[in-house]
């Protein structure tokens, strides 16, 4: 696996008197370094954790049932971004270097009311988060900054304010008897265990196709503009994937979100804008591999696209989507197995990849034969599936000869 193509992210767990689990710390991990939290700022550290939890690897193989405890800077405790995160999952961390203001304080409110809650990170009193203490839930202390008697005052100050302490930097079995004696509820440190490190291949997405679809979402026409927006979305493979795995992740429900459009229309204009804001925040290194590999997706694809306007236009966008998906272990160096099964994609494509049956098979195994063909005559096998579909050569040129103009235009965009 190519560490250029890596997502990584780091969880450490948080346990409750019973030495139960009861949540993770999500912390950023630079692929290339797997063990440091090097990271040029605190925005895009979070951002990138969040995007790698939500769509590279997923809620439920990196959570569990577990919350998610999440570091939070001044710029993102003020964004809507937040709202995408399901309050019933998380623990929003206020690291101590954050500026208490009027606006801040403002939306932790306003936060809070939506049903979200929040924790003092490596807190040390001081007046300026006075206000916060009667909004926040959690209380955590870095127990290597501070004596037992300061420890005592900052434990009686969480239980004046009803807030549930947490113990960082947890190293001995002294140190959690003498937490638990201060009356601590939960703890977290290397005594328990180190952050462990997790990483998948990522897909390499072009920013530009991110800003295009954000620049129409901001227009003063953009509800008249949702055409042009799903083909930004839909011709871009990285972006295809992910909004479909987000939308039909767990916390969604069990909707089931098969399309492009279906999946705009459900996430809406204002959701949208803050998904692609946090994209455009994360990582997305790219190698000449990668990015051939998502050229000829997306020439697979379009080709099945105008296949399928020939004689059947209702299935172009599945056929399209099988184009996309059809590559998508190639992308990720995953069985397309466990891809699929962390995202929910229409029955016909999933019988095509998996299986190789079903009504979308024929077209998925006459691309395969067409690209993999080293002779100018046509084999006897695509013959007989042009016969199946009902199609001809000079139909196969003509979606082979737009497909590529297509791509090129896109891929010059």
């Amino acid at each position: 696996m190519s560490i250029e193509n890596e997502v990584c992210l780091a969880r450490q767990p948080i346990l409750n008197k019973n030495n139960e689990i009861i949540a993770y710390e999500l912390l950023f991990r630079d692929c290339r370094l797997h063990t440091s939290a090097q990271f040029p700022n605190a925005t895009e550290a979070t951002a990138t954790v969040l995007i790698n939890l939500f769509n590279n690897m997923g809620f439920e193989q990196v959570l569990g049932d577990k919350l998610a405890f999440i570091n939070l800077d001044t710029y993102l405790l003020q964004n809507d971004i937040l709202e995408l995160l399901p309050p019933q999952n998380v623990v929003l961390e206020i690291l101590e270097t954050v500026k208490v203001t009027p606006g801040l304080i403002h939306y932790v409110k306003k936060l809070t009311q939506k049903g979200y809650v929040f924790a003092l990170d490596d807190f040390i009193y001081s007046e300026d988060f006075q206000p916060l203490l009667s909004l926040c839930s959690i209380m955590k202390i870095d127990i290597t900054q501070l004596d037992r008697t300061q420890l005592a005052k900052h434990v009686a100050l969480g239980k004046r304010y009803n807030m549930q302490l947490l113990a960082e930097r947890v190293e001995t079995q002294e140190e959690v008897e003498t937490c638990k004696a201060l009356g601590f509820d939960y703890f977290q440190g290397y005594f328990f265990a180190k952050p462990l490190t997790l990483s998948q291949k990522n897909i390499p997405q072009n920013k530009l196709p991110l800003l295009n679809a954000m620049q129409l979402l901001m227009s003063d026409d953009a509800d008249n503009k949702m055409k042009e927006l799903e083909e930004i979305v839909s011709h871009d493979v990285g972006l295809s994937y992910k909004l479909l795995k987000f939308l039909n992740s767990p916390i969604f429900g069990t909707r089931k979100i098969q399309s492009i459009k279906e999946a705009l229309v459900f996430l809406g204009n204002k959701q949208l804008y803050r998904w692609l804001s946090l994209l455009l925040f994360s990582n997305s290194n790219g190698d000449p591999a990668s990015q051939s590999l998502l050229s000829t997706a997306l020439i697979r694809a379009t080709f099945l696209e105008e296949l399928a306007k020939i004689k059947c236009p209702k299935e172009g966008n599945n056929l399209y989507l099988l184009g996309l998906f059809s590559y998508l272990e190639a992308l990720l160096n995953i069985p397309i197995a466990q891809i699929l099964d962390k995202m929910l994609v229409p029955h016909e494509i999933e019988e095509a990849l998996l299986s190789q049956s079903g009504k979308y098979q024929p077209y998925l195994q006459l691309v395969l034969l067409l690209e993999n063909s080293q002779s100018e005559q046509i084999p006897i096998t695509i013959t007989k599936l042009l016969d199946l579909l009902g199609l001809s050569i000079n139909d196969i040129n003509q979606a082979q000869l737009q497909a590529m103009q297509v791509a090129n235009t896109l891929l010059k965009a």
